[in-house]
């Protein structure tokens, strides 16, 4: 596996003489796509660079190719470091513009097919800014011939998300069943270099995740985590590893996410042994109230919380209340969801869902406890702001 860029910048170097060397290769991709690049990497050696086994193997592959199929040898100095590389004759160089113009419309081929059989298997899901420019991008591949490309549809997104350029290569990998190395920057952890077999790619609130299974590459004694969830915009670098065997995955995650809203399920360690207890799906039910509860409850009703939303109690106008329930694992995605209607709703406590509701209770009260100097009752003070 490799980036499909690759191939290009490498003939295009060759063709215009001279001798080539990974360095440069490297140059002149990191110009073209500085958004790949992670952090550290200016910081290290070519060798280190996080795309740099990608290029290594796009360069073998574009000799082995010239070679085969064009009669053309890429021949080296014999360095063991700086290999420098360039073409045997002179007139090859004529052929490398047929070859150039081929490797772009592989690439794109490549590029679209992927992008489209993922799109496919998205299952209607709208997964954000990446699948709006992929869109864009296939559209152009598609129709070269146009000169402009007029945007007329656009989704939420955050520009600033990185790493979703490595989309098509997890797809990849999943599909291929390709063991992987991850350098992974947890939250508030050192880096972390984990053997990732991956299984799910899923969207979440603007932010992508792949799920699988992992173990600690540094430590052969650790348990494995047979549901590992990596954030892609934490992911510092990806390889493959060909010796490593791929473990099958034990979770069908087609319903995996059936009964949840968001990615993560809560889990606690059982004080009597140690055992990590994952957490059920509860009902949880909510009262519309508040000032705008009509707006809130009709918000409710076109677009609900979860497929399994019910409505309990339908609006009495003259209260200005309802009741809805889901029932879902609860989460900090729930809570973050809930807490978007702000003084329009509030978590019942029943029996079932007593732990939840105490959790939420409690994280409002400490958001309360940071604005001390706003009074409580909104209501009042607008009132008290329309008479002055």
């Amino acid at each position: 596996m490799y980036s499909v860029e690759f191939p290009p910048i490498i003939i295009e170097l060759l063709k215009n003489g001279g001798e080539v060397t990974y360095a440069q290769v490297g140059e002149q991709y990191e110009k073209m796509y500085p958004d790949r690049l992670d952090k550290d990497d200016m910081k290290r050696s070519l060798t280190a660079r996080s795309y740099y086994p990608s290029l290594k193997k796009a360069f073998a592959s574009v000799r082995s190719y010239l070679k085969e199929y064009k009669d053309v040898n890429v021949i080296s100095d014999g360095k063991t470091r700086g290999t420098k590389y360039k073409l045997e004759k002179d007139s090859s160089a004529a052929i490398l513009d047929e070859v150039l113009e081929e490797s772009k419309i592989k690439a794109g081929k490549l590029r679209q097919k992927t992008l489209l059989r993922l799109i496919e298997n998205s299952l209607g899901l709208i997964p954000g800014e990446w699948m709006a420019e992929s869109l864009v991008e296939i559209h152009k591949m598609m129709d070269r011939e146009k000169k402009t490309y007029r945007k007329i549809i656009e989704f939420d997104s955050n520009e600033k998300l990185r790493n979703l350029h490595l989309i098509p290569a997890l797809y990849k990998a999943i599909e291929n069943k390709q063991v992987l190395r991850l350098v992974y920057h947890a939250h508030f952890s050192k880096d972390k270099y984990l053997v990732f077999c991956p299984y799910y790619l899923k969207e979440w609130n603007n932010r992508w995740f792949v799920f699988g299974h992992s173990r600690d590459e540094s430590d052969s004694k650790a348990d494995p985590k047979k549901n590992d969830i990596c954030a892609l915009d934490r992911i510092k670098e990806i390889r493959e590893l060909d010796d490593e065997k791929y473990v099958e995955p034990e979770i069908d995650y087609v319903n995996y996410f059936e009964d949840m809203i968001g990615v993560s399920r809560t889990t606690i360690k059982r004080k009597s042994d140690g055992k990590i207890i994952t957490f059920a799906a509860k009902k949880i039910t909510i009262e519309v109230c508040g000032r705008d509860s009509r707006y809130t409850y009709e918000r409710l009703l076109s677009k609900p919380l979860h497929k399994s939303q019910v409505v309990e109690k339908e609006f009495d106008e003259e209260k200005g209340t309802a009741l809805v329930s889901l029932t879902v694992v609860p989460n900090n995605e729930l809570m973050g969801r809930l807490l978007e209607y702000g003084p329009n709703i509030r978590v019942v406590d029943t029996k079932e869902n007593h732990s939840f509701y105490k959790w939420f209770s409690e994280h409002v009260r400490q958001m309360a406890e940071l604005y001390p100097e706003v009074p409580c009752n909104l209501n009042q003070k607008e009132n008290e702001d329309s008479n002055t």
